[in-house]
């Protein structure tokens, strides 16, 4: 057993603050109503555990220590789920019922994975006298009687002044580890308190004109002094979400304590995860009362919370759990010092697959820029159309690599030893790899050896001793698999780099954005009618829904929806477009082969919706806003749309995530099986989302060189 699970065993803890009920309905979105454009969510399971200082005094408890709550409730049947909730997961609950008071429950409404509505009601005014004095009785009572105190206070009518008072006389009587968690830390001042967690945005309402620097780390080291001073608090931890947590204190520098925990069942992050920084607190508050430094307690209650963010609902970390965590971090190999990477100026990313692939990439390039830094891609032919589009790249190397799968055979290795020559020519100071999780990233990682680039990072499923220099054991896929997006962020936060915005990106020039619109305008497209892009096409025959189940779709759209269906593809693709138009009695129009893939950006970004099968488009909708109905074959679960209105619409299949190119069943029932009327609802449901435009029509930033990616000489490198 660890030592920290032997020591917080039985350690007695008085929590203190406002007990929440949490309530989920979930269930799953496939209609809307006929009343309006709202889903209508079929729940096949309703929950509830105890939230706010209820979940802190239950994960206190899954830790293993003796906990005392002291709070104050309605007279209700919220209260009695409440009491019964906290019996079952062993905490002394002093829930004092109060006349006219109604419990607080918060009631989230989830459907496939999302939280669709959250809906608050109780009580939040000041406590009347008699319970407040009832209160502070059971307060002094329990004070004697615990080693560290809990403070959870939501701002909700529990702590008021006269609460927060005899805190102060007690923690002056008799000192304990007090930990506070609080909206407003300032009323905590003058309280004794030994350590405070808020997050961003509570650390940058204490301050006043506050400057804020190029990261959130740096913003919140540079009012190191002020959040000290405004909490009077002998340790502030200041949560940056996914970036991690900073330690600010009396003595000594900031320390940036970073999220490093083994991923869940099916990737991390949960979209309805709720409580981690519950979580963060009991653990934080058992680490100080057990005699731990506060960088070595912070660290620990990063590991807890870290359980707690790739699970769902109301989560609690247990003994066990820590335990595990614990265990899994002492296995992961020991990365070299970061400190190169700070001072890195000239990185090359190297994205070697397609369009997609490398769209999802970048978040993580935005997270490694920064004004004194120049990134340079390599990628392949097909990633390289799109990466000049991208604006956090400064230059564009395209390189088809024979390890993959895309790249036409060739009979000699030169084009591999002119590469290799070419980068060290670059002098670059470092090289990140980007890989899914099935592919080697060794290949890569040798010829960035052989380039002389003294930084190497990547994830790797076996240790590739010098080859890499920062290396990640690939977690994937034994313990689940991340979205592409999350995977390369977690890689580039393993050296220092984050970046609050993690949407896609991708620009199109003025020139391209005039020219979409006058096609649109001798379309017609603009009179005021609905109008929609759909791109049928896919490399893989796995991800393409049938041609007549396009064609059902776009035909009922236009004869009973009134839209104006526009067809995109290639040149390639124009046969099947016209196989689906052939199969329509309604009018439609094919832009196949007349765009490039600028324009086609441009087209998407303007427009109000995409259909599509899994494919590049989809990740172009993404990163311009644009919502989508994706039509997506479940050969592998990681490239749904990242951060934009969408549906994803597949069929459940006994054989789904077979990562093939081609359904080795020889049905695509995954596919296959979804019906145009499940099409039709999903679109029906995003027209009532606004159109979040990201995409700027008008300039392509400056970083951007503007023009054609470099393409070394067709007699020293093999082109597709």
């Amino acid at each position: 057993m660890h030592r920290y699970v032997q020591v917080f065993e039985n350690l007695p803890v008085l929590v203190i603050g406002e007990a929440i009920l949490d309530r989920y309905s979930v269930g799953t979105a496939r209609r809307t109503c006929t009343e309006s454009a709202a889903p209508i969510v079929d729940v096949c399971e309703e929950q509830a555990a105890p939230g706010g200082a209820a979940n802190t005094a239950c994960n206190l408890a899954a830790l293993g220590a003796r906990v005392c709550f002291l709070t104050a409730v309605g007279e209700d049947a919220a209260a009695g789920q409440l009491r019964q909730l906290l019996g079952e997961a062993g905490v002394q609950a002093h829930l004092l019922a109060v006349a006219g008071r109604e419990t607080l429950v918060k009631h989230r409404l989830v459907a496939d994975g999302q939280i669709l509505a959250r809906f608050d009601r109780g009580s939040t005014a000041a406590l009347p006298s008699e319970p407040v004095q009832h209160l502070l009785a059971l307060l002094e009572a329990e004070w004697g009687r615990c080693r560290a105190v809990v403070v959870s206070d939501y701002r909700y009518g529990i702590l008021g002044d006269p609460v927060i008072a005899a805190l102060a006389g007690l923690q002056q009587r008799t000192s304990r580890t007090l930990v506070v968690d609080a909206r407003d830390l300032t009323r905590y001042r003058k309280v004794g308190v030994s350590a405070v967690k808020p997050n961003y945005e509570e650390a940058l309402g204490l301050l006043d004109n506050v400057q804020t620097a190029a990261s959130r780390l740096e913003t919140v080291t540079a009012c190191r002094g002020q959040l000290l001073e405004r909490t009077g608090a002998s340790s502030v931890i200041v949560s940056l979400d996914r970036e991690g947590v900073v330690l600010l204190e009396r003595k000594g520098p900031a320390r940036h304590i970073e999220s490093t925990s083994q991923p869940g069942p099916n990737g991390p992050p949960y979209a309805h995860t709720t409580g981690a920084g519950d979580t963060f607190v009991a653990a934080l508050a058992l680490a100080l009362a057990a005699g731990e430094k506060a960088e070595a307690a912070a660290r620990l209650a990063q590991k807890a919370a870290g359980v707690v963010v790739a699970r769902s609902g109301t989560a609690r970390c247990s003994a066990a759990d820590l335990e595990a965590e614990l265990a899994w971090s002492q296995k992961q190999p020991k990365a070299s010092p970061v400190t190169g990477w700070s001072a890195a100026q000239n990185i090359l990313c190297v994205r070697l697959d397609a369009m997609g692939d490398v769209l999802m990439s970048t978040p993580a390039l935005r997270a490694l820029r920064r004004p004194d830094r120049r990134l340079t891609l390599l990628t392949s032919s097909a990633g390289g159309q799109i990466a000049r589009l991208i604006p956090e790249v400064d230059e564009v190397i395209v390189y088809d690599a024979p390890w993959l799968k895309a790249t036409a055979p060739r009979a000699t290795s030169r084009p591999e030893y002119e590469m290799a020559a070419y980068l060290r020519q670059r002098q670059f100071d470092a090289a990140a790899i980007f890989t899914v999780f099935s592919q080697n990233p060794l290949p890569s990682a040798m010829l960035c050896y052989l380039a002389g680039i003294p930084l190497r990072l990547a994830h790797c499923h076996e240790n590739p001793y010098q080859l890499l220099t920062n290396w990640i054991l690939d977690p994937e896929p034994a313990q689940g698999i991340r979205h592409e997006v999350r995977r390369q962020l977690d890689l580039v936060a393993t050296i220092g780099a984050y970046s609050p915005d993690e949407r896609l990106s991708v620009r199109a020039g003025e020139k391209a954005h005039r020219q979409v619109q006058q096609l649109l305008a001798e379309l017609g497209i603009g009179d005021g009618r609905p109008w929609l892009v759909i791109h049928p096409g896919a490399t893989a025959p796995s991800r393409r829904y049938a041609p007549e189940g396009f064609a059902a779709v776009a035909e009922r759209l236009v004869a009973e929806e009134g839209y104006t269906v526009l067809f995109t593809g290639n040149r390639e693709e124009a046969g099947l477009i016209e196989q689906i138009r052939s199969k329509m009695v309604v009018p439609s129009f094919s832009l196949a082969g007349r765009l490039d893939l600028e324009e086609l950006v441009a087209l998407i970004a303007m427009a109000p919706l995409l259909v599509a099968n899994n494919t590049g488009p989809v990740h172009i909708a993404a990163a311009t806003g644009t919502p989508v109905v994706d039509l997506y074959a479940l050969t592998n679960p990681q490239h749904t749309p990242w951060e934009v209105p969408h549906r994803v619409l597949s069929h459940d299949v006994p054989c789904k995530f077979c990562f093939k190119s081609l359904c080795p069943e020889g049905h695509n029932h995954c596919l296959q099986l979804v019906t145009p009327e499940q099409v039709l609802t999903a679109v029906r449901e995003l027209s009532q989302y606004e159109h979040r435009r990201y995409f700027d029509p008008h300039l392509l930033p400056s970083r951007c060189s503007g023009g054609d990616a470099h393409q070394p000489d067709r007699s020293e490198f093999q082109r597709l």
